[in-house]
């Protein structure tokens, strides 16, 4: 994989008409299912389009540029809710979660609305995508295991940076990014897809895994 930033802008990646049409089907799955969770996985086993998009044209050619093969392995689909007035995201990286030896995954934000830092879009740190997995600390919040250190986020001393997404746009973040969200300060919901694929040679550390068993199993316990 080439190094390069750890995040990108894609303008006009997906029709906006066809994200219409999942837009109303992944809000009809969330009234059925969970409408006040603001997180749910594997949503590429629920939902056809949702899996379709996942394999169609604009997007494996996308993937396998950023990931340099023409082999990726879609591993999840999350959809992702902001509600008014929610909890924001404290910056963190992937990574520590997924564990993945050199970070040989990227994942793809897909708005099903407007998306800004101001209705809960994420602020990305300008790092490359081969940044090393800082220190994580298991995070008090119920729905969100572990965080960095705001005190080591100001002492890197990095620049950040967000997008502002009109439907069909879309932005790319490698494993290894740093990112967080401030809470959405509009009067609607936004909601947003993220796609995680996977280099095929990618391989699971078992000490980077420990690690993060371990910090999971500590905010259990916080949060019992």
């Amino acid at each position: 994989m080439l190094l390069r930033s750890s995040h990108g802008f894609l303008p006009k990646l997906i029709e906006p008409n066809y994200l219409l049409a999942i837009r109303q089907q992944c809000s009809a799955f969330l009234k059925r299912t969970s409408p006040c969770t603001a997180y749910i996985s594997n949503l590429q086993k629920h939902d056809q389009d949702i899996r379709s998009l996942a394999v169609s044209k604009c997007m494996l050619d996308t993937v396998s540029s950023l990931l340099c093969t023409e082999s990726p392995i879609l591993c999840n689909v999350e959809l992702h809710t902001q509600f008014p007035g929610g909890p924001p995201i404290p910056y963190h990286q992937d990574n520590f979660y997924h564990c993945i030896i050199n970070g040989l995954g990227v994942k793809i934000l897909i708005p099903l609305t407007p998306l800004s830092p101001d209705s809960g879009g994420l602020t990305f740190l300008n790092v490359r995508s081969d940044f090393p997995i800082l220190n994580h600390f298991p995070s008090e919040r119920k729905h969100f295991s572990s965080y960095i250190d705001p005190c080591l986020i100001s002492e890197l001393g990095i620049s950040s940076q967000s997008y502002i997404y009109k439907l069909g746009d879309a932005s790319f973040h490698y494993l290894n990014s740093i990112h967080s969200s401030a809470s959405n300060q509009t009067n609607s919901s936004t909601m947003f897809l993220v796609y995680r694929y996977h280099h095929p040679d990618a391989e699971v550390s078992a000490e980077m895994s420990l690690k993060y068993n371990q910090t999971y199993q500590a905010h259990l316990m916080m949060n019992k």
